[in-house]
């Protein structure tokens, strides 16, 4: 029979569950404190003339506030004329109910201004309801300007590279890759980069719903330059021009051909964390973007990577996304544990027995291949540099597997490759012979691939 547990000793302390409990508060004590000292303002509160404590900043519209729309094409980017109103909408209100969803397509003609490279211009304008968008001062459109009226302006015409062809033919007939399959507007590589208006056909209005008071001086650095704050300390509403869905596959060519394009007008109203979370993404586009990360380096860089990843998150579904998410993250952990345990191994390594030297010089060959066939077809710098290093890391380990020597005595360095004492005959001949057979397979494949190619492929050159 077991023996009853003793009962723990007067002033033992709490138990281990418990322990568990404070620990964990603990932590989120501290966590919490850290961020308070590294992220809250800093400094004594801002006052007055008088010495006052200055009031928060707060948003100066009301939940609910009747609102009405207004939505003008104009050529000009600062202001428009009466007869440019395309869309007026009434009966709306402050606030996320779906009722303030609306929508409206129409055509729009295409006249000799945006036919000579001009732009148009969308001019979405709020106001309280009942309170006028403009006012007329000597013929003149003089746009409200106040607290009851938000005005936002975005060009309807975007400026893109005309896409330049590859020149790629067959190195047997001569016969060049059918360009026109790709894409009407691509034009030969060597005329120089020409830059075409294409018209954008979805036009996507948010309101921001956004009732925080920010602490003076305490606006989110990334908002800060998008909320305008008035005399009073106020600020109103963000006007936002949502174009993270537009896709480039979306615009429209202009040019004399047409006689109108089509145009659909969005207006909802956009909660705060979902705004961040679109000025975060299309900031994490830019950022890769710029480092050549979404594909392409220097003028050839391809910014359909950003079209690939937003078409993923509209046509996939969540679930798969998130797995796919998880998986991705996984392999990359994987990925770099791979890397830091194949050097930790090579650099204490010193014998070869066992271990198969032409497997090493192999895969050193195709690694530098297939960094040279990436680099050839323009692939993003952040794929380049992980392929990069893997190269590195394989050209290491051959030296690490043998000896490598370089004379330097001639007019052109040779380099010479011979094993280590520590390959044995016995690991020599046996890799020798897994090699036989392994290259019995491999040069037909390859051959067999290169003269596919060869004949039924084009390419840039010999």
């Amino acid at each position: 029979m077991q023996a009853p547990a003793a009962a723990p000793a007067a002033g033992a302390g709490p138990a281990p569950q418990q322990q568990t409990w404070m620990g964990t508060i603990f932590k989120f004590l501290m966590i919490y404190m850290a961020y308070q000292y590294l992220f809250a303002p800093k400094g004594p509160k801002p006052v007055d003339s008088t010495g006052k404590v200055l009031p928060p900043h707060r948003n100066a519209w009301l939940p609910s506030t009747p609102l009405d729309l207004y939505v003008y094409l104009s050529e000009d980017p600062y202001t428009f004329r009466a007869d440019d109103l395309v869309w007026e909408q009434h009966g709306l209100s402050y606030d996320s109910n779906d009722s303030n969803n609306r929508e409206l397509s129409l055509d729009v003609d295409v006249n000799e201004h945006m036919l000579s490279n001009g732009t148009v211009y969308t001019h979405a304008v709020i106001t309280q309801a009942g309170v006028a968008p403009y006012k007329l001062r000597d013929g003149d459109v003089e746009i409200t300007r106040g607290e009851a009226v938000i005005h936002q302006v975005h060009p309807q015409v975007k400026y893109m590279k005309r896409l330049k062809a590859k020149d790629k033919k067959n190195l047997i007939s001569g016969e060049k890759e059918d360009v026109t399959a790709v894409a009407q507007d691509k034009t030969p590589s060597y005329l120089p980069t020409e830059y075409i208006p294409y018209w954008k056909p979805n036009v996507t209005v948010n309101l921001v719903e956004d009732f925080t008071a920010y602490p003076r001086g305490g606006i989110p650095p990334n908002i800060a330059n998008l909320i305008k704050i008035d005399a009073d300390g106020k600020y109103k509403p963000v006007l936002y021009f949502n174009e993270f869905w537009q896709m480039k596959g979306d615009l429209i060519a202009i040019n004399n051909t047409l006689r109108s394009v089509p145009l659909t007008l969005s207006y909802s109203i956009l909660s705060m964390w979902k705004w961040q979370l679109y000025l975060q993404m299309q900031q994490s586009f830019e950022m890769q973007g710029a480092i050549g990360s979404l594909g392409g380096m220097g003028e050839e860089v391809d910014e359909g990577g950003e079209e690939e990843v937003k078409r993923m998150l509209l046509d996939t579904n969540p679930i798969l996304l998130g797995v796919t998410f998880a998986v991705s993250l996984l392999h990359s952990v994987f990925d770099f544990l791979a890397f830091k345990n194949d050097i930790q191994f090579w650099r204490s390594n010193n014998s070869m027995e066992g271990l198969s030297v032409k497997s090493i010089l192999l895969n050193a060959g195709c690694q530098f291949i297939i960094f040279l066939y990436l680099l050839d077809n323009d692939t993003s710098l952040l794929i380049l540099v992980s392929v990069g290093v893997g190269v590195l890391i394989e050209l290491w380990k051959v030296q690490k597997a043998m000896v490598v020597k370089v004379d330097w005595s001639g007019s052109v360095p040779r380099v010479s490759f011979t094993d280590k004492a520590s390959y044995s005959s016995r690991t020599k001949e046996f890799d020798e012979y897994a090699m036989k057979y392994l290259s019995y397979v491999l040069y037909v494949l390859v051959v067999g691939y290169a003269v596919y190619s060869l004949m039924y492929e084009t390419h840039k050159s010999w």
